[in-house]
């Protein structure tokens, strides 16, 4: 009764609500704050062959800027500060990056926080591979294509066994966050992609079709590295810090010919439009946070039934807990509903874990009893959902064990030793009583 009454006064006690109302207005203004991104290209025409990708990125309220690969006055850090939110790279060639960005300081870049969409190529040297090595993914040999001999776009001529044509509902990953929703076929020239298999935090985007391989154009016929799902041609990655990386083996993909472009296969003749432009748009949005972001509150917890937080809980006490959770969905920060989301009581190892049940605007709780233990515990959340920003919140509540006077005055379970000392007693009595008075 307690707990409902709190939940149906929006997030329980004033405290709460205050707290609701700062949470509204900082992810508010987080919202309507778009980031600056760097763009590092080749050659500036990719601003007009690859328009509708930059457009698309610049629609969302990025400031969007373009510089060349080879120019040295580029800066991403000034005085300590980061100068971009985000980074492109559509640099598959180039042997090294511009001015002072180098490997070292991109890796600084990402456990900042900050984001990352690199583009890669078969042509990829140096300082690519060298960064994406970083991030758990690697590249295949240089020259190495993704190739198809059977699923190969027959609209464009038929004759290019690397211009590939991919069914988006299987080789696209589950997660319409990340990718979109699957729809219609995928362009894709580019080379392939590996993610190790102890790489916990990056996960395959897309991959090739039953038929795709890694190999090279012009050598003789041997046995493929890999085939099949086995060949990625996007990876991504999320750092524990929520920063965000996506690896595209393609260029060409997030040009305007392939957002435009109509293709065929052999099993396949009718000419369709591709979901180019909505895969790289996803893409897009994913990598730069404006998609699949969360925001929660600090846990607040109070003695079940009341408006009192306690410093101390006390062993078997009842506590309410809540927790306010937020999703950012085309800019504006809505509730977040899922059933999926747990608290932990630890101390050491939970001793207790409990999922969270919500009203459907973002405000979950849960109703528990403390743990016949003392010590210092932690409230602990820990959310991970394939396409969302992870969720750690900790809050540490000692417990302590019951005074003196507070424990019970009589315990039920000791009622047989209670009616032994009462029938001695009695029986004394009525032995006295009988030796005094009766001869």
């Amino acid at each position: 009764g307690g707990l409902a009454n709190m939940a149906s006064r929006g997030v329980g006690p004033g405290r709460g609500s205050l707290w609701l109302l700062s949470l509204v207005v900082v992810c508010s203004a987080r919202a309507t704050a778009a980031g600056k991104i760097l763009a590092l290209v080749e050659d500036l025409s990719v601003q007009y062959t690859h328009s509708i990708f930059f457009k698309n990125i610049a629609s969302r309220g990025h400031d969007v800027e373009f510089r060349l690969v080879d120019d040295d006055e580029v800066h991403i850090e000034e005085y300590g500060e980061w100068l971009y939110d985000g980074l492109v790279l559509f640099t598959p060639t180039a042997e090294e990056l511009a001015g002072g960005i180098g490997v070292e300081t991109l890796e600084e870049f990402i456990d900042s926080g900050k984001d990352l969409l690199i583009a890669a190529g078969p042509g990829s040297k140096g300082a690519i591979r060298s960064l994406v090595k970083t991030v758990g993914i690697e590249l295949f040999p240089y020259g190495s294509f993704a190739i198809d001999h059977v699923e190969k776009d027959e609209a464009g001529g038929g004759h290019d066994q690397t211009r590939i044509v991919l069914d988006s509902a299987s080789t696209l990953i589950k997660a319409e966050l990340v990718v979109g929703e699957a729809r219609k076929p995928i362009l894709y020239k580019g080379t392939t992609l590996s993610v190790g298999e102890d790489n916990d935090l990056a996960f395959k985007a897309l991959v090739g079709a039953t038929t795709t391989y890694a190999g090279y154009v012009d050598s003789a016929a041997e046995a493929p590295e890999v085939a099949g799902a086995g060949t990625t041609l996007i990876a991504a990655m999320q750092a524990r810090n929520n920063a965000r990386v996506v690896v595209a083996g393609s260029v060409k993909m997030f040009s305007d010919e392939y957002f435009g472009a109509e293709v065929a296969t052999a099993a396949d003749s009718a000419r369709r439009g591709t979901g180019n432009e909505a895969l790289c748009d996803s893409l897009a949005k994913w990598v730069f946070k404006d998609s699949g972001l969360l925001q929660a509150s600090d846990i607040r917890h109070f003695l079940a039934g009341t408006e009192t937080t306690p410093d101390v809980y006390t062993i078997k006490q009842d506590l309410d807990l809540f927790v306010d959770i937020m999703e950012l969905k085309s800019g504006t920060w809505v509730p977040y509903e899922a059933d999926d989301v747990k608290v932990e009581f630890v101390m050491l190892d939970p001793y207790i874990r409990t999922a969270l049940s919500h009203d459907g605007k973002g405000l979950y709780s849960t109703t528990f009893k403390v743990p016949d233990v003392w010590g210092v515990f932690q409230f602990k959340i820990t959310y991970n959902k394939l396409g969302y920003s992870s969720i750690v919140i900790t809050k540490e509540m000692p417990v302590r064990p019951l005074k003196h006077y507070e424990y019970e005055r009589f315990i039920y379970a000791a009622s047989p030793y209670y009616m032994a000392s009462f029938s001695m007693l009695a029986g004394f009595v009525a032995f006295g009583f009988l030796f005094l008075y009766h001869k």
